[in-house]
């Protein structure tokens, strides 16, 4: 076991323990901390959440192999690290992006300029903690715009493969990529996570 020289013992508590899961992530809390970690990323000991309320603080993702987002009435929180500016009373879990009344999110960053209003997530690798998202300007992979993607007509791929896509390939066959890899496409390219692949 792990020693927490910082925890209460007589109030310590689990909230979640995914134990046996590829990606271990144990949230705990005492009267006065919350407690994050992620096995994965930190044998040693768990990391106070700076600033959680742990009468206020839930999960707010049901996946409990991803870190996620979380919450408490001051602060929305991913993993152990607040999410500067996201509004908690109106903040949406759409693990690993997220949006409030104001803005859209990727894990802890905020995508600039991107429209919480029209802001969607098209698909999602939860393991991976990736996915592409649109809003009515903009496509999206893992939080990054898509330099040219048309959001109107940009769908993702139906099978892992992409066959689906190929006829939308280019007719000129020498420009076909190597393999039928393609995750995403829209009027003008195919993609390959976030990247274009014709």
């Amino acid at each position: 076991g792990i020693i927490m020289a910082n925890a209460d013992p007589q109030s310590f508590s689990v909230i979640v323990d995914n134990y046996g899961a590829k990606n271990e992530i144990v949230y705990t809390k005492d009267a006065t901390h919350v407690f994050y970690n992620n096995y994965k990323e930190n044998l040693m000991s768990p990391s106070i959440i700076p600033g959680a309320d742990p009468t206020t603080f839930v999960l707010l993702h049901n996946d409990t192999h991803a870190s996620g987002y979380s919450k408490d009435a001051h602060a929305v929180y991913w993993g152990d690290v607040i999410v500067s500016g996201a509004n908690p009373s109106t903040f949406q879990n759409l693990d690993p992006y997220g949006k409030d009344n104001g803005s859209a999110y990727f894990n802890a960053t905020r995508i600039i300029g991107a429209d919480p209003n029209t802001f969607v997530v098209l698909d999602v690798w939860v393991l991976l903690n990736s996915g592409y998202a649109k809003d009515a300007r903009a496509v999206y992979f893992n939080g990054e715009q898509i330099p040219g993607a048309d959001p109107a007509t940009f769908e993702v791929a139906s099978g892992s493969d992409g066959t689906s896509y190929s006829p939308y390939w280019p007719s000129d066959s020498s420009n076909w990529p190597s393999s039928n890899s393609i995750d995403a496409k829209d009027k003008n390219h195919g993609y390959s996570q976030g990247e274009i692949v014709y």
